[in-house]
């Protein structure tokens, strides 16, 4: 008879062996951890600031923001070359000149991107009808040059997966954030507090990065060589992530264009607690998986295959269970959190629930494509996942209201899968089997919420 080997014990003495190891199981483990810890903390702040701003400012407030995010967000991905990525994978990734010339681009691309901005802010009031915008975008524009001068040392700490102090110094900037943010708009209660928040944030970043952050005092240096380079490889993230902005971005456009600010500020407000698990799957995949990658290739490698493969699943698993559970719960969750003002932020968030199953399952094939040195098929993939999705946006809010927006990125990540699985097997990267019964696990539940709560999502149709 064959003998099953007894279940290995669970060790204090094991289990603080692996937080203190600096091998890679070691890292794995304090990454997940300090990931997991971070993205938990920071969505608590975030839902402790939203509860209260809510009742200190107007629904109006949240929707310019958004519309102002927007922009900053668009500005800076569509100048994205890679930089971060470059540190994480590149040989030089430790250079001191590698770094300083990354440091450089990084200041230089900072202060253009705040000009930009500044020529964009009476545009975009006319645009909108909103005069206020060209006041407060070249103020939250300083934004874009407080980031670019960030040290390059925050990305030498996820290249070795050393998450400890940068993360420590993300919810400290944060807690500022949303700490001055409440303070100001319990005394004057304008959306102007909102940029001062996060403007104080910028600041105490820097500061606090640059007291606690090992080598974090970057100079400016050009390496002509190491410049080439990064730009070689960065152009086709650069349009890249110019599709990923219109992928992540263009609901809030378009829809700035169809419905009011209030109501912009509720779809934003719904967005944001119905992206919790989906973002958590996208800190754990970047933190952990793009290092794995690098560090252990799955090409000819079936047992590192194996193990990534196992990871990919336990983290897309675990945001799929949230969703599902977030489905059923979100209306009534929505109404014991908001006031009446927010209700429609309810089934907003029961519809995202299954909108967003099919792309926490697909999320990392991008972070595979870069790690492997491949910027011109990952810029391919989101390409065409933005050709598919922007049009489909726009029609589908015409046409549905909300509803279009909300199921339109879900309809594309299904129209590009062919091209998306066969990018992904030229890496031995696809794994058809988990992410079948990933997709049966997510749809299945949040599709039977959606029918409990017809009557709720039916508002989502006008």
């Amino acid at each position: 008879m064959t003998m099953i080997p007894p279940l290995r014990r669970f060790s204090w003495d094991r289990l603080r062996g692996l937080l203190t190891s600096d091998g890679l199981k070691g890292r794995i483990v304090r990454g997940a951890a300090f990931t997991m810890g971070s993205f938990g903390t920071a969505q608590v702040l975030r839902l402790t600031s939203s509860l209260i701003l809510t009742r200190l400012l107007f629904p109006e407030a949240f929707g310019l923001m958004a519309l102002l995010q927007v922009v900053l967000t668009g500005l800076m991905l569509l100048s994205d070359t890679g930089l971060q990525v470059s540190v994480l994978r590149h040989p030089r990734g430790d250079d001191p000149d590698f770094l300083n010339t990354v440091w450089t681009v990084k200041v230089i691309r900072g202060v253009a991107l705040w000009l930009i901005s500044c020529a964009l802010a009476w545009p975009m009031a006319a645009v909108y009808g909103e005069p206020i915008i060209a006041q407060l975008l070249p103020l939250l524009g300083l934004t874009l040059i407080l980031k670019g001068i960030n040290p390059t040392a925050i990305a030498t700490a996820d290249r070795h997966m050393r998450f400890g102090r940068v993360t420590l110094i993300q919810l400290s900037s944060q807690f500022i954030t949303i700490a001055t943010s409440i303070l100001l708009a319990w005394i004057f209660g304008s959306v102007w507090v909102l940029v001062w928040g996060i403007l104080a944030g910028a600041v105490s970043n820097q500061i606090l990065a640059r007291v606690f952050l090992p080598n974090s005092l970057n100079r400016f240096h050009w390496d002509g060589e190491i410049a080439s380079e990064l730009f070689g490889f960065g152009r086709w993230i650069l349009l890249g992530t110019a599709a990923s902005y219109a992928v992540n971005n263009a609901d809030k456009m378009i829809l700035g264009a169809f419905i009011s600010l209030e109501d912009l500020g509720i779809y934003n407000i719904g967005l944001m607690l119905a992206m919790l698990a989906y973002k958590i799957c996208g800190a754990l995949k970047t933190k952990l998986l793009m290092p794995i990658y690098r560090m252990r290739p799955m090409q000819g490698n079936e047992a590192n295959r194996r193990k990534t493969f196992a990871m990919r699943r336990l983290i897309s698993g675990a945001g799929i269970a949230v969703m599902a559970v977030l489905a059923f719960v979100g209306i009534p969750l929505v109404d014991f959190l908001y006031d009446e003002r927010y209700a429609l932020a309810g089934p907003i968030v029961v519809l995202f629930c299954l909108s967003l199953i099919p792309q926490i399952i697909t999320l990392g094939t991008g972070d595979l494509l870069l790690v492997s040195g491949d910027s011109w098929r990952a810029m391919h993939l989101t390409v065409a996942r933005a050709v598919v999705q922007v049009p489909v946006l726009w029609f589908g809010v015409q046409w549905f209201g909300l509803a279009g927006a909300i199921l339109a990125p879900a309809i594309a990540v299904i129209a590009v899968h062919p091209l998306r699985l066969h990018y992904a097997r030229r890496y031995e990267g696809w794994d058809g089997v988990g992410e079948v019964g990933l997709l049966l696990l997510g749809v299945l539940p949040a599709g039977l919420a959606c029918w409990l709560h017809r009557e709720e999502l039916a508002a989502l149709f006008h």
